[in-house]
């Protein structure tokens, strides 16, 4: 009977840490679940704004976009896309990111997207982009945007 007890406290145990994990992982790794509430996060350096913006509502989007300005010497190189990662809610998105458009503004900007193919559900969701610059400085930047129902 004893070794009956310890063999299930045992397999609980297991799953109880294997559920852990399995929430665990792509969190940490991902920028988190979606949550309720704006991260309130300051933009870092390079990134002149993204949209929607950390706190907004929203109604009928399907995605994100980052303007990344490219002044000299602090720009994302010639090479962004290897440097340059996209989280949405907690899944890797880079390859689903689209559209490296320059735009001349006061300042030359690169507005890079990841957009999916249906409209993004609502309630909160979370973005998360990481990036290099030229000189190798390695920035990250959360945000978080609500999609509200029409109804």
């Amino acid at each position: 009977m004893k070794k009956l007890r310890r063999i299930l406290i045992l397999i609980f145990g297991i799953i109880l840490l294997a559920s852990f994990l399995v929430w665990l992982i792509p969190w940490l790794g991902n920028g988190g679940w979606p949550a309720s509430g704006p991260m309130g996060n300051s933009l870092p350096q390079n990134i002149q704004h993204v949209s929607p913006k950390d706190g907004d509502f929203v109604e009928e989007i399907s995605g994100f976009c980052v303007h990344f300005d490219y002044l000299a010497g602090s720009g994302m190189g010639e090479e962004s896309q290897k440097t340059t990662r996209y989280f949405f809610d907690g899944r890797h998105v880079t390859k689903h990111v689209y559209d490296s458009v320059d735009l001349e503004y006061p300042t030359q900007i690169r507005e890079l997207c990841y957009g999916q193919s249906d409209l993004i559900g609502p309630g909160w969701h979370t973005a998360k982009v990481t990036y290099e610059d030229d000189a190798g400085n390695q920035f990250e930047h959360t945000w978080r945007f609500q999609v509200v129902d029409e109804k």
